[in-house]
């Protein structure tokens, strides 16, 4: 009882708060448009150069959160076993507490420059 007294006042108290009510073009009749552009309805110049530059902006942000390092525990924990079980499968003698994934990465690369 008490709920439907309350939903009531809510429906009654309905105000637009200095507007006039909702003026879009769906409360109108007019089929709602791409963007919300009217057909026939030109640009504004700044409205060009928002566009291009929300674009570019929200692409480097694509390409740059792409390109962060992985650095999760779990996979720097994976290639170190891998590296691990590759040198015991050649033969070559394994200490514990030392890294084996940057000096397999040292010797790729000096490899490559010589």
């Amino acid at each position: 009882m008490l709920l439907a007294l309350a939903r009531r006042a809510v429906v009654r108290q309905r105000r637009n708060f200095g507007g006039h009510g909702h003026e879009d073009a769906a409360h109108h009749g007019a089929a709602p448009t791409f963007l919300n552009l009217a057909p026939g309805r030109a640009r504004e110049g700044w409205e060009w150069a928002s566009l291009v530059t929300f674009s570019l902006s929200g692409l480097l942000t694509v390409v740059f959160l792409w390109s962060v390092p992985d650095t999760n525990p779990a996979t720097a924990a994976r290639a170190e076993a891998l590296e691990r079980k590759r040198r015991r499968e050649a033969g070559e003698e394994i200490e514990g507490g030392r890294s084996y994934v940057n000096e397999a990465i040292r010797e790729r690369y000096s490899a490559k420059a010589a």
